[in-house]
């Protein structure tokens, strides 16, 4: 019952971290839409990825799990999907701190928790109310600045 394309993928070469050009991509197209957002005078706010596993957890990611995000990209093995999670929301730290704009640091709250994803990176519906509960909460600490 499991997906045998899976299977292949991740036994072949699968990398564990993305090519430097596109961790710097990733930093420029960030910087890129806070400068749009900002011509259109509007407050950015950035937001870090969480996931259901961390590298911290990953060793108890199912197999099914694993095998299923593999059928979207072939390139990332899921040791490298879980680092580069966690290097995109160093960088997005790093940018909201160098810009000054408000970052819902969802990775901080649920990043490692499968109890609120039904799939590596899809949450459930406790885990769109937690997003939205920690949207809310943030967006009000910000502006109560």
């Amino acid at each position: 019952t499991d997906y045998i394309g899976g299977n292949l993928k991740l036994n072949g070469p699968l990398k564990d971290k993305l090519p430097a050009e596109m961790e710097q991509d990733f930093a420029a197209q960030i910087g890129a839409f806070l400068r749009s957002v900002r011509e259109q005078g509007a407050e950015p706010v950035l937001m870090t990825f969480a996931a259901s596993h961390s590298s911290e957890n990953l060793d108890d990611l199912p197999r099914s799990i694993r095998t299923s995000f593999v059928r979207y990209s072939s390139y990332l093995s899921p040791e490298g999907w879980a680092a580069t999670i966690e290097r995109y929301n160093e960088q997005l730290r790093e940018i909201a701190r160098a810009e000054g704009v408000a970052l819902i640091d969802l990775e901080a709250d649920l990043h490692g928790d499968s109890d609120f994803f039904v799939d590596y990176v899809h949450f459930n519906e406790a885990g769109h109310e937690r997003v939205a509960q920690l949207i809310a909460e943030q967006l009000f600490q910000y502006l109560d600045r």
